[in-house]
């Protein structure tokens, strides 16, 4: 699976956290660096292994420590509806 950030959703940066408004469900999603990081990274390229080996490398940690929680937080942007369906 290659996941893909939904392109109609508005994306503003506040406060080191990743601010995300969903016009289509009227919510608005708050992300850490981490979730922000990930969600930066699903653009349709890549698969979670290929994200979270990005993750481990830019934040000097290993592979194996980072993988279930890329996973992780893939699957929760699918559950919010922030992901193209796929």
């Amino acid at each position: 699976m290659l996941p893909r950030r939904r392109s109609d959703v508005t994306i503003r940066l506040v406060q080191e956290e990743l601010v995300i408004l969903d016009s289509d469900s009227q919510k608005v999603h708050r992300l850490n660096s981490t979730a922000g990081f990930v969600w930066n990274h699903c653009d349709g390229t890549a698969t979670a292994e290929q994200i979270a080996a990005d993750l481990a490398k830019s934040y000097a940690v290993d592979l194996e420590k980072v993988l279930p929680d890329v996973v992780e937080a893939i699957a929760a942007l699918q559950t919010l509806g922030l992901l193209e369906p796929g």
